[in-house]
């Protein structure tokens, strides 16, 4: 095969000399068919050099054929690598040479192409190309506005020159305003395919002439005044070059780079031209007069960014508020105007209705001058002008199905900004819910713009500043205004609400970080602790406001998970003593009524009854906002709907579960004021805490607290919360119906299921924990919680002498004897020996179970005036009740317990030996009980007890209603004990009720 082509060479030499055109087709068939082998083209490149004399000579052949066969031959020895480095340096600059002059001297159209493609083409080293620089680039320029006028001959030309400037981009960098302006000239063409050759051309050589040197953008100007600008207005009148000119606009700034600012008439003249095209009706030409924006960007703004790139170079953080400034305010006044007027457009676009692909691409360019900002964009007044606007306008429009693609990529951003993050690999400006298919009203795709809405530019943000807060407050508040409209889809609720929550976390997680050092002053600190509770009052207040609840577990949930936010971030300075706000929230406005403010047993907690425009610590103000959410969890939404676990479980009690708890007695006796409906929410809320106060005592029950304050403060908490269901339902509704908070029979099984079962167990673990923790009796829990019982039935006299409030107080006897019934179970009464560990040695009286026997006493009264009112309410648990005291009473031994017992319910357990029941039997059989169990203690006391004239005394009451009484069992218990106890005194002096009882007994009895 090698042997063949160098025969073939030799063929093709000795043709020359007699067929040229033969000899070139023949030759120029070689060397493709050489091409693809390497021997081949090896014997090509030591064989075909001599043939260059004879090449460059027939280029100028007058027979264009013969030319035309010469300049391809040509072309393909200075293309191909192996063919191009046998030829020498002379050949070389002698074929550039001679294409040069044949480009400017030939009369053949086609023969001036193959010359410009030859230099489009070659591969000679970049010397020899700067060697001819002078003469190539003018040839490359003339053929670009050739005479022939070929458009063909103009687009190869601009290939050969993109090829010299790919070659040698300094030199023809310093020379650019001498072969530039033939090509930017053509962006103002009506010719199609010239202004795409040219566009792409400039693309392809932008990194190399931009920035545009001085000369460049000298020259640019001058041709923009003397003809360019005129032929731009001329053209702008034509509908179908209004793309075209702004595009050539934005060439044109972009080339005329920063010297534009020097140039305020030319500026002036040139910001006219997109004025139009920013509110032309076609989204084409906005979208174009976006993409041309950002040329103006780079040109306002590549001056300032010197002292910006030193600083990061340095790996310094610059002092944004002093990066704008050059020795004095001017600049910094001109940075600012400047920034105005790149704003004015974007925020037209964006306050307008355009179709979202103009949107989109507004917002591409927005953050285009965000990233260009570089740090300067966390200066205080360039994100006043620049970021903030935009920012308002897009969350000031409600999210729906059309601009959920703009709230996306704005609320990533946001985020951005409030976090301090650099996202290097850039955002997508179209996320995943925007339809592939969606068209604009013009029925462009939207997926037609998808390569200019990538957002690949970040934005290096500083961290978040005390300064700032209000306005991301503001946005979050705007995002969630918006979902609390009715119209807003659920999905895009949701979808607005947990970014906003995100953000909110965000905006506390920066707030803590500034806050960790300790220079910050604590009135700074007030100060930022008072916006967020404000806003969190605000945020809470407007949700609850809402008159449409159809759509409110989002928002709720929103609330909480805010508050919560707080709280877990913020909580070291929540609990300092050294912030303090006003409770000013409305749910609690009446909370200090005459209802709550009588009773002593909730003053006398150690901080008292805390109320609307108490000063608080801001610990105590969040859980009251957690508790106002709650409650409208409770009475808006079924428990169909769901209260979400993380508020039933663990909400309360995971910071200062003390001083929680405290708080959380406050808000719910706030409830005595008011409504029904809030009454039987807070009875909702009373459970969830009681179950949630169980799983959390360890902390409740803290025991380097208790060392300090003892255990009387916390006590008095447990006990107030413990009775709340009680004092509930013994206090008047705040509507006026005495009867409102009265249960049917199907409430009241739902009472005793829900409300019941709750306070036994937590009596029952509150007990036991007291027990294990304090080291004390192990009545002392019950006791006190026996003694605040007391207290609350005296200071509810009607619910012991009051008939007319019979169905309140029917459920107010039901839950007090639940309560009562729970007691009588863990007290325990003591033995000799437990009473001498009890008195440590002393002589005093003691007595752990007076309180459960004075409240049984006011059981009995209680459940007398229930039962004379309705015969059949209450027997059952009558029943359960004397079944408690009978085991307490048998359990007794001592002689102080014994007479306290008889002293205490002497008085209040005479009227039931005179009441005459129609089902009296079963009470008969109790009384009985009772009764005998009372006989026997005092006969079996220890030490023994004296029957004398004072115990008659205080027996007599009893005696004289159960000696003739009409159940036998009862009078011959009555009889018998007489008989083994005060029968054998011979000298007593009986009490005056007792004589006729005697009298008549003394007859019949025998006594």
């Amino acid at each position: 095969m090698a042997e063949a082509v160098k025969l073939e060479i030799e063929k093709i030499k000795a043709l020359i000399l007699v067929d040229k055109s033969l000899a070139y087709s023949s030759f120029l068939l070689l060397q493709r068919n050489s091409a693809e082998d390497t021997s081949s083209m090896e014997i090509l490149a030591l064989y075909s050099p001599p043939l260059l004399p004879a090449l460059l000579s027939d280029i100028y052949h007058q027979e264009e054929e013969i030319a035309a066969q010469a300049l391809k031959c040509l072309g393909f020895m200075l293309y191909h690598p192996s063919l191009v480095s046998s030829i020498s340096e002379g050949a070389s600059r002698a074929a550039l040479d001679s294409l040069a002059r044949l480009i400017v001297t030939t009369k053949m159209k086609a023969i001036c192409n193959l010359g410009v493609w030859c230099v489009s083409v070659q591969q000679l080293d970049t010397f020899l190309i700067e060697l001819c620089i002078d003469s190539v680039l003018g040839a490359v320029e003339y053929a670009i506005d050739n005479p022939f006028g070929s458009l063909s001959t103009t687009f190869e030309a601009i290939q050969a020159l993109m090829k010299i400037v790919t070659q040698l981009p300094n030199k023809l960098r310093e020379i650019a305003n001498l072969w530039l302006p033939p090509i930017y000239r053509r962006l103002v063409s009506y010719d199609k395919k010239e202004r795409d050759i040219t566009e792409r051309c400039l693309m392809k050589m932008k990194s190399i002439i931009c920035p545009p040197l001085p000369a460049l953008s000298k020259a640019l100007a001058h041709d923009l005044k003397s003809n360019l600008l005129a032929r731009i207005m001329d053209m702008q009148y034509n509908s179908h070059m209004k793309a075209c000119i702004i595009q050539a606009w934005g060439w044109y700034v972009c080339l005329l780079g920063p010297s534009l600012l020097n140039n305020r008439q030319l500026l002036n003249r040139m910001l006219k031209i997109p004025e139009q095209a920013f509110t032309d009706v076609d989204p084409q030409v906005q979208i174009a007069s976006l993409v041309a924006w950002e040329r103006l960007i780079d040109a306002f703004l590549s001056s300032e960014m010197h002292p910006v790139q030193e600083a990061v170079n340095h790996e310094t953080i610059p002092d944004c508020s002093r990066i704008s400034k050059r020795g004095n305010d001017e600049l910094d006044k001109d940075l600012l105007r400047r920034l105005k007027v790149l704003m004015v457009p974007l925020q037209g676009i964006i306050s307008n209705e355009c179709g979202i692909s103009v949107h989109m691409s507004c917002l591409n360019t927005w953050h285009y001058l965000l990233h260009k900002l570089d740090l300067l964009i966390n200066h205080p007044l360039v994100l006043q002008i620049t970021f903030r606007p935009i920012t308002e306008l897009i969350f000031s429009k409600k999210p729906c199905n059309e601009n959920i693609c703009l709230w996306k990529p704005c609320l990533d951003l946001f985020d951005q900004y409030i976090s301090g993050i650099t996202n290097s690999k850039g955002m997508d400006l179209v996320p995943a819910g925007c339809p592939c298919g969606f068209m604009n009203e013009n029925g462009i795709p939207v997926s037609s713009f998808a390569s200019r809405f990538t957002w690949i530019n970040s934005i290096k943000w500083l961290p978040f500043k005390f300064s700032d807060l209000d306005f991301p407050l503001m946005i979050i508040r705007s995002i969630i205004n918006h979902s609390l409209t009715t119209q807003i889809d659920p999905e895009i609720r949701t979808s607005a609400l947990s970014s906003a929550l995100r953000i909110f976390k965000s905006v506390i997680q920066g707030v803590k970080a500034e806050t960790k050092w300790s220079s910050v002053p604590c009135d700074v600190i007030q100060l930022c602790l008072n916006t967020i509770i404000k806003f969190l009052k605000e945020l809470c207040e407007d949700i609850s406001s809402r008159n449409d609840w159809n759509h409110s577990h989002d928002l709720l949930w929103m609330a909480f998970q805010s508050v919560v936010v707080v709280r877990e971030e913020m909580g070291f300075f929540l609990a300092s003593p050294l912030y303090q706000v006003t409770l000013d929230l409305m749910y609690i406005k009446d909370g200090k009524s005459s209802e709550v403010t009588c009773c002593p047993f909730v003053q006398a907690m150690s901080e008292g009854l805390m109320g609307y425009m108490d000063v608080v610590s801001p610990m105590i103000y969040t859980e009251f906002l957690l508790l106002c959410v709650l409650a409208q969890f409770i009475l808006h939404l079924s428990e169909m709907d769901g209260i979400p676990i993380a508020i039933q479980q663990n909400f309360l009690f995971s910071l200062n579960p003390s001083v929680n708890l405290h708080s959380a007695v406050c808000f719910l006796y706030v409830h005595l004021s008011k409504p029904l409906n809030a009454k039987m929410c807070s009875l909702v809320m009373w459970r969830i805490i009681a179950k949630s106060l169980m799983k959390n005592t360890d902390g409740v029950f803290d025991i380097s607290v208790l060392r300090v304050d003892g255990p009387d403060t916390l006590y008095t908490v447990l006990y107030c919360f413990i009775c709340y269901p009680f004092v509930l339902f013994c206090t008047k509704s705040m509507d006026g119906d005495c009867s409102s908070l009265c249960l049917v029979s199907s409430q009241r099984g739902l009472l005793q299921e829900a409300l019941v079962e709750v306070w036994n167990n937590l009596f029952d673990h509150l007990n036991h924990e007291s027990n294990a923790c304090i080291q004390s009796s192990e009545n002392d829990f019950s006791n006190g919680l026996c003694e605040l019982l007391i207290k609350v039935l005296d200071e509810n006299k009607n619910l012991q002498h009051n008939s007319s409030d019979n169905s309140q107080n029917i459920d107010s006897f039901l839950i007090f004897s639940e309560m009562l019934i729970c007691i009588l179970v863990h007290i325990k009464p003591l033995d000799s020996e437990s009473l001498r560990v009890a008195l440590g040695g002393t002589e005093k009286h003691f007595s752990p179970i007076r309180n459960v026997f004075i409240l049984f006493g006011r059981f009995l009264g209680i459940s007398l005036m229930i039962l004379k009112i309705n015969q059949q309410c209450g027997v059952a648990i009558i029943d359960r009740v004397f079944d408690g005291v009978l085991r307490l009473v048998g359990n007794v031994c001592l002689k102080q317990d014994i007479l306290m017992v008889l002293e205490v319910i002497s008085k209040p357990l005479v009227p039931w030996f005179l009441f005459c029941h129609p089902v009296s039997s079963g009470f008969n059989h109790l009384l009985y009980c009772l009764w005998k169990n009372i006989l026997c203690c005092l006969q079996r006391s220890h030490p023994a007890i004296i029957f004398n004239a004072s115990l008659l005394r205080v027996q007599a009451p009893l005696l004289q209603a159960t000696l003739d009484h009409p159940h036998p069992p009862i009078s011959n218990a009555a009889i018998e004990f007489w008989k083994a106890t005060y029968g054998k005194k011979r000298h007593l002096e009986y009490p005056e009720c007792l004589l006729p009882a005697l009298a008549k007994l003394s007859r019949s009895a025998g006594i």
